[in-house]
């Protein structure tokens, strides 16, 4: 399968914090190759891969109004986002191994801010039926 690349939603008001950060959308992948997904944001600060047959459920979720970069719940929950907007979750069985700030972590819930949530959701789907 060619890899497919997705863009991450960013709010344009928040881009100048965003780069001070070191955020901004040039740090970010979203990235569906072979059998994995591949998400960055940031230079260090959040690093994940996903094997697609882990993607347990994939789908459009609420705007996250109350939050824009990495946050965590620390219980296997994080959000990686530029925007409140195009929201998707992910439901992630087993965990995956991924990494914030160069410290190791578990991700079991992943929510995502995309350019087209749509699309996002329909390739995973088609690439792992079982995430429907």
């Amino acid at each position: 399968m060619e890899a497919r690349t997705f863009r991450m939603a960013y709010w344009q008001w928040l881009l100048p914090l965003m780069y001070v950060a070191g955020a901004g959308p040039s740090t970010a992948r979203i990235e569906i190759e072979h059998d994995l997904l591949h998400v960055q944001m940031g230079w260090f600060w959040f690093r994940a891969t996903v094997p697609l047959q882990s993607i347990v459920h994939a789908r459009r979720s609420a705007n996250a109004w109350f939050s824009v970069g990495v946050h965590t719940d620390a219980m296997g929950g994080w959000i990686v986002n530029g925007s409140p907007h195009g929201m998707v979750h992910l439901t992630i069985e087993p965990p995956a191994a991924g990494h914030f700030a160069g410290l190791p972590i578990r991700v079991s819930n992943l929510w995502l801010s995309l350019e087209d949530p749509e699309a996002f959701v329909q390739a995973l789907t088609e690439n792992n039926p079982g995430a429907a």
